[in-house]
């Protein structure tokens, strides 16, 4: 079984529309830095569990695709739920603190060579991550 060679980054941005007072869809991307940087684009939702307050948990959920910015790499599914809150700053301001599950595959080329044997083969890796987010809504 292959294992990641780096602990992944993301840096993300989404635009939701809110469709009632506790729930909200969107879209968003970002950079997501594997072992190849990764450009992953998705559908968003979210479910607020209780009444908009000064705190307030929620549901999340992006599930869609990447890019890879290498040619020697492709993209795959993308998918992650989590389970946060929103904290109310002030009136325009919410600071909103995650936890989560990812799941990025990937699929890259891979040379192997030595003095007697040339070869290329794909490799695709699954990464399953824990995430903690951290973000601002405005």
């Amino acid at each position: 079984m292959n294992q990641p060679s780096y602990t992944p980054f993301n840096w993300q941005i989404v635009s939701h529309y809110h469709i009632s007072q506790r729930f909200a869809i969107g879209a968003g991307s970002g950079l997501s830095v594997y072992e190849k940087l990764l450009i992953p684009l998705y559908a968003s939702a979210q479910f607020y569990i209780t009444k908009p307050r000064r705190l307030t948990p929620y549901l999340e959920c992006h599930i869609g695709g990447s890019f890879a910015t290498d040619r020697e790499a492709n993209g795959g599914f993308y998918l992650s739920p989590s389970i946060g809150a929103q904290f109310k700053v002030n009136r325009k301001i919410k600071l909103n603190l995650m936890a989560g599950y990812e799941l990025q595959k990937l699929e890259r080329t891979k040379k192997q060579e030595d003095p007697y044997f040339h070869t290329t083969f794909k490799e695709e890796l699954s990464h399953h991550s824990i995430t903690l987010k951290i973000g601002l809504t405005y």
